[in-house]
């Protein structure tokens, strides 16, 4: 499949962004705008030392569905960050909400997507005022509202899975409708 479009999606330790938290899982997700489909292009949960990591980091993590086993037996950090420059690089990147993705996260080192990508605008800045909200924690949680209320039939199959790849093809169907009509 021919992807227009990378939408990028995270799983953190926070909601406060670097250098406080880090990225503990990405999913992301090519979009076909013409064919109007998606496709899985990767998903990796990222290894980290959490013994020293706040009961708060630890509770955090806990709410998508990932044990602190699943982050100490992920994949190392910089594994992960050269296969998501390989899959970006020159590529237009959107996610729900690209201040926090982007701006918290991924133009922070390691990652430092700066000039590797075209950043297009948050998905959710084309829906209505009740789609978005302004509190990073919550931003997984908006994008189920978002894809529930505008899909009664999960036409992803994410189930209620809670991983950053259900938050990227969630987002995908969303931008995918957008298009269709019109608004992005």
């Amino acid at each position: 499949m021919e992807c227009d479009v990378c939408v990028l999606e995270l799983n953190t330790s926070g909601p406060k962004g670097f250098p406080d938290d880090e990225v503990v899982e990405i999913g992301i997700c090519g979009v076909d705008l013409t064919g109007m489909s998606t496709e899985n292009l990767y998903f990796a949960r990222i290894r980290y030392d959490t013994s020293s990591w706040s009961e708060e980091k630890k509770e955090y993590t806990k709410r998508w569905g990932i044990t602190l086993c699943d982050i100490e037996n992920g994949v190392p950090a910089d594994t992960v960050c050269r296969e998501v420059k390989r899959i970006l690089q020159g590529r237009s990147v959107a996610s729900y909400d690209i201040r926090n993705v982007f701006y918290r996260y991924m133009v922070n080192e390691p990652w430092d997507l700066t000039k590797e990508v075209t950043t297009m605008p948050s998905v959710s800045s084309r829906l209505p005022a009740s789609h978005r909200r302004n509190v990073p924690s919550d931003e997984n949680v908006h994008i189920r509202n978002s894809y529930s209320r505008m899909f009664g039939d999960d036409p992803m199959n994410v189930g209620n899975g809670k991983s950053a790849l259900d938050a990227a093809l969630m987002t995908s169907a969303i931008l995918i409708e957008l298009r269709k009509s019109g608004r992005y």
